[in-house]
């Protein structure tokens, strides 16, 4: 297993100096396909956060993401590359000591570009599920739930007693999460007049689980993705009152996973675990800066994106993915824009 310290962090250039500071909001949609995968494995037609998104001028593309978890996706979007980290079942993974840099620790170069330029930074994870504790580079992060607080072996253990308390989660409404909008607006409220800000939070669909049929799991998701549009929506509604001439980035982090239950082709396969959804919204300033378009829209190339963007050095476009790299939890690549390489379902 590698260590997340093998990473060489040291090709990024913190000191960046950015001539334009807009509010930035990275929306991490959890189990998130993209609109087109949403319509074709799960029935999904023209969905509420669709019509927001037309509604509101995003630009709305299909995306792929670089890898098939959450935290894995995270520390790819923070990395600004690849991590190639071999993964194991259990809570022995490259989460366990990934989630000190998403925490917001020193080794995160993104967030130490973002501090350097005075931004106010938050990382708004209700469940607990990425951030046990907020690092040195954060400002803000919300109370803790139930689940944020369970010791890591709990987390994913090897016996089956995460299904046994989610049972109980049901009826115990303490166990609930804190509301994501209220988070956000507590952040927003935090933050000083004279600072930006930058807002990495995670919210979305869930993941669909323990079902029998794929009937049911199609049933569950759109269920599932019509929760996660309401709270998605009502953060775009916050973000658009309070900061509306700011950097939206919504990314999913994977797609719903059918392939668990139902066997799929290899490319179907692909499109339902990678292809997901991406969504930007730039402001009126930086509407013709950078070069957004040369370059994929996935997780390892955000970052530098917005930052050339903000900053108008070139040097951050060095390297980035001109086609996106999906990789399994082994640190094979099995596709490149949704073309499956060698895998096996």
């Amino acid at each position: 297993m590698n260590s997340v310290n093998s990473v060489e962090f040291s090709k990024h250039n913190t000191n960046v100096a950015f001539i334009h500071k807009p509010d930035i909001f990275i929306i991490l949609a959890e189990s998130y396909n993209s609109f087109r995968e949403q319509q074709k494995e799960y029935g999904i037609e023209n969905s509420k956060l669709k019509q927001y998104l037309q509604q509101n001028n995003f630009e709305i593309e299909n995306a792929f993401s670089n890898y098939d978890h959450t935290t894995a996706s995270s520390l790819a979007i923070f990395y600004m590359q690849h991590h190639y980290n071999k993964f194991l079942e259990g809570n022995h993974d490259l989460t366990a000591q990934g989630r000190g840099l998403l925490n917001g620790n020193t080794l995160n170069a993104a967030l130490a570009i973002l501090k350097k330029n005075n931004y106010y930074t938050s990382f708004i994870d209700c469940g607990g599920y990425l951030v046990k504790q907020k690092g040195e580079l954060y400002n803000y992060t919300p109370a803790k739930n139930f689940w944020g607080h369970l010791p890591s072996p709990l987390e994913k253990p090897m016996i089956p007693i995460n299904i046994i308390l989610k049972k109980i989660h049901i009826y115990i409404k303490f166990m609930n999460d804190v509301d994501t909008t209220v988070a956000l607006k507590d952040a927003m409220s935090a933050k000083p007049n004279d600072m930006p800000g930058f807002y990495f939070i995670r919210e979305g669909a869930d993941h669909v689980t323990y079902e029998k049929t794929p009937e049911v799991w199609r049933k569950n998701y759109r269920e599932l993705i019509k929760e996660g549009d309401r709270k998605i929506i009502s953060l775009l509604r916050l973000i658009q009152e309070k900061s509306p001439d700011s950097i939206v980035v919504i990314l999913g982090d994977h797609g719903g996973k059918m392939y668990q239950l139902k066997k799929l082709s290899k490319d179907d396969f692909i499109k339902d675990l990678y292809e997901v959804l991406f969504a930007v919204k730039m402001p009126v300033s930086l509407s013709k800066q950078g070069k957004w378009n040369e370059y994929a829209n996935t997780a390892v190339n955000l970052f530098p994106k917005i930052f050339n963007m903000l900053s108008g050095n070139s040097s951050l476009l060095d390297g980035l993915e001109k086609k996106a790299h999906s990789i399994d939890r082994n640190g094979k690549v099995i596709a490149v824009d949704g073309n499956p390489v060698d895998v096996k379902p």
